[in-house]
């Protein structure tokens, strides 16, 4: 069975948004994990700091290994080159690692594991 989906940013125990980043309009970013280890990422981001983290993830959710995965940019140049998205297995932070043109919002739908 999957854990319950998380939402980044509302309240309570959950992570909040860092560095001025926000859930883009009409999305949620949230965060689960299935019975296989492996977790769930999905929504999209905006407004934030390219190059800064978005949220830090709860220890048991961080991947086992650093994770680099291409996302997609709203709103950019179709000819620039595609962003990635890191996250880190020691601090759990979700990094957006460039901004590319005029692009507005950050994908960040994932699935990656947690087991070794």
């Amino acid at each position: 069975m999957h854990d319950p989906w998380h939402t980044v940013g509302s309240g309570g125990t959950e992570p909040s948004f860092v560095n001025s980043w926000v859930a883009a309009s009409g999305y949620l970013v949230q965060f689960r994990k299935d019975e296989l280890g492996n977790v769930h990422l999905r929504g999209t981001a905006q407004s934030g700091v390219y190059g800064s983290h978005i949220f830090t993830l709860p220890t048991a959710y961080r991947p086992s290994a650093a994770v680099a995965v291409f996302s997609y940019l709203t709103n950019a140049n179709p000819n620039t080159a595609i962003p990635t998205i890191s996250i880190s297995s020691t601090t759990g932070t979700v990094i957006p690692n460039q901004k590319i043109g005029t692009a507005t919002a950050i994908s960040l739908n994932i699935i990656y594991s947690t087991e070794p």
